[in-house]
C-alpha cells in the first residue's frame, strides 16, 4: 500500500474517549467571529466550530455543507457529532490554522475548554464556499509533547515503532525511540535498497536516467522481446510517487539482485542477513499469494541457496493470475524486515550520495513526495518512502529543518491478525511530527 499523502476523506469520524488534562485557563484569545475574516475558508472553518458549539438547525446544511457531501451525510448524522463533540470536550475555545494545503483546503487544530483537541481536515467547493470533504482526528491533549505523541503508537494492537535520528558528519545520532531497534516488515519501503543499487550505478556512469530499459517483467502473454520500454527516470518517479510495484520491479530486474543486496550492507543495515536473499516485489506478492502455500513453505524451510531457487520460481509466476488475499498473509514470516535504524541510516546514505553529481536528481525527485501535509515552513525539505499492505503500515521520511539539519524518523505498524487503520496511524504520525515542528 502506498501513503503518497494524508488524503481527504468525506469523513465524519466519531471521536473515541478523550485522554483528560488537568483544566488550565487557557490565555490566548479565541478565535475572531467568523463574519469578521475575508479569508472563505477560515471563515467556513470558524462556521463549522460555531454549529459544533450552537447544535445549529438544518436549514444551516443548505448554506454551509456541499449537496454532494449531504447526500452522503445527512444533516441529523452531522449534527450528532457535533453534539457528541459538545458533550465530551465542552464548548470550543479557538480554531488554529496549521496547514493550507491551498485556497479551498487545510488543516485546522480546534480547541475545546476541556484541554481537547481534534485536528480537522477542511476542503471544500463551489461559491460561496461550501463544505465538500470534512474529518476529525482523534482527540488529542492540548498540551502535547514529543513523549505523549510517541506513546500513543504503543497503543496500536500489535507491534509498532518510531525511531528519530539527527543526521550530520558522523553516524546518526538517535533522539527519539520506541522499539527502533525492533525488525520491522517494511513493505514498499524497502524499495529504497532497490533505489540504492540504482544510485550506485548512476553514480559509477553505468548507468543514466535517461536509458531506456524494460518496464515490466516477460510473461506468457509478453514475451520479453515485446515489452514496452521506460527510462530509468520514469521508473523511479512511479516508485517514488505511487510505491509502484511494476516499477520496482523492472528496477530490480535491472540492477539485479546481487547489487541490491550489496546496497543494503552498503547503506548500513546493522543485520543485512535479514534481507538475504532480497525479494523482488513480485517475488513477494506471489508468496504471499500461492494459494496451495507451496512456494512459501519451501522458502521458510531452506537453506540461502535453497530461498534463492525458490524465488527465482516466484519470479516466472504471474501475480494477476493469483486469488486477492483476504486479510494479512504471512506478515511475520514472508517480506523485507529491518529496523527503522536500518531505515534512518539508509536514508541517510541516499541524502549523502545525492547531494551533488548526476545522482543529485533523485534527491530533488525525492522531495516532490512529503507523504503528509508538513508545513513548508518547518520542514522545508521532507521525502517520503512509505508502503504497507494488509496487516503492515510502514511510513518514513528524510527531511531538513530551516537551520539546515537532516533528520530520518519512521514510523511502522504491523498486525498480522487483522488489517489496520491507517486513517488512524497516519493521524498519530501527523501528531508527532506537529510536535517535531514545536520542538526540534
Amino acid at each position: 500500500m502506498s501513503l503518497p499523502r494524508l488524503l481527504v476523506t468525506a469523513v465524519l469520524a466519531a471521536a473515541a474517549a478523550a485522554a483528560q488534562e488537568t483544566r488550565e485557563t487557557d490565555s490566548r484569545p479565541a478565535s475572531r467571529p467568523a463574519s469578521r475574516l475575508s479569508d472563505p475558508l477560515q471563515a467556513l472553518a470558524l462556521r463549522i466550530a460555531e454549529a459544533i458549539d450552537s447544535g445549529a438547525p438544518p436549514e444551516s446544511a443548505a448554506v454551509d455543507y456541499d449537496a454532494t457531501f449531504l447526500a452522503r451525510f445527512a444533516w441529523p448524522r452531522v449534527a450528532s457529532t457535533y453534539a457528541e463533540f459538545r458533550r465530551r470536550y465542552g464548548a470550543v475555545s479557538r480554531v488554529d490554522e496549521l496547514t493550507r494545503h491551498g485556497p479551498t483546503s487545510g488543516l485546522y487544530r480546534v480547541v475545546f475548554e476541556e484541554k481537547t483537541v481534534l485536528r480537522m481536515e477542511l476542503e471544500a467547493g463551489g461559491e460561496p464556499l461550501r463544505v465538500t470533504a470534512l474529518s476529525f482526528s482523534d482527540p488529542l491533549p492540548l498540551h502535547d509533547t514529543r513523549a505523549k505523541a510517541i506513546w500513543a503508537f504503543d497503543f496500536l494492537n500489535g507491534q509498532s515503532a518510531v525511531a528519530l535520528y539527527e543526521l550530520g558528519d558522523g553516524a546518526p545520532r538517535l533522539l527519539d525511540e520506541l522499539d527502533g531497534e525492533t525488525p520491522i516488515a517494511l513493505a514498499g519501503v524497502s524499495k529504497l535498497f532497490i533505489l540504492g543499487a540504482v544510485v550506485e550505478r548512476i553514480v559509477a556512469g553505468t548507468l543514466a536516467w535517461d536509458d531506456a530499459v524494460p518496464a515490466c517483467a516477460p510473461t506468457a502473454s509478453r514475451p520479453a522481446d515485446s515489452r514496452p520500454t521506460a527510462t530509468v527516470r520514469a521508473l523511479v518517479a512511479a516508485v517514488l510517487e505511487h510505491d509502484d510495484d511494476v516499477a520496482g520491479e523492472a528496477l530490480f530486474r535491472l540492477v539485479g539482485r546481487d547489487a541490491v543486496e550489496a546496497a543494503v550492507v552498503a547503506m548500513g543495515v546493522a543485520r543485512p542477513e535479514r534481507l538475504k536473499p532480497f525479494f523482488s516485489p513480485r517475488e513477494a506478492a506471489v508468496l504471499k499469494g500461492d494459494p496451495n502455500g507451496r512456494l512459501a513453505r519451501a522458502f521458510l524451510v531452506g537453506d540461502l541457496e535453497a530461498r534463492r531457487a525458490v524465488l527465482e520460481e516466484a519470479a516466472a509466476v504471474d501475480p494477476s493470475t493469483l486469488p486477492t488475499p483476504k486479510g494479512p498473509t504471512l506478515v511475520a514470516e514472508v517480506g523485507w524486515f529491518a529496523t527503522l535504524r536500518d531505515v534512518a541510516y539508509a536514508w541517510d546514505w541516499i541524502r549523502r550520495k545525492t547531494a551533488s553529481g548526476p545522482a543529485a536528481e533523485l534527491r530533488e525527485r525525492l522531495g516532490a513526495n512529503r507523504g503528509i501535509p508538513l508545513s513548508p515552513e518547518a520542514f522545508p525539505y521532507a521525502a517520503f518512502k512509505g508502503g504497507g499492505e494488509r496487516g503492515v503500515s510502514c511510513a518514513t521520511w528524510l527531511f531538513m529543518r530551516p537551520d539546515g539539519k537532516w533528520y530520518a524518523a519512521g514510523a511502522a505498524w504491523t498486525n498480522p491478525a487483522e488489517d489496520l487503520d491507517d486513517r488512524r496511524f497516519l493521524g498519530l504520525v501527523h501528531r508527532y511530527f506537529e510536535q517535531l515542528a514545536a520542538t526540534l
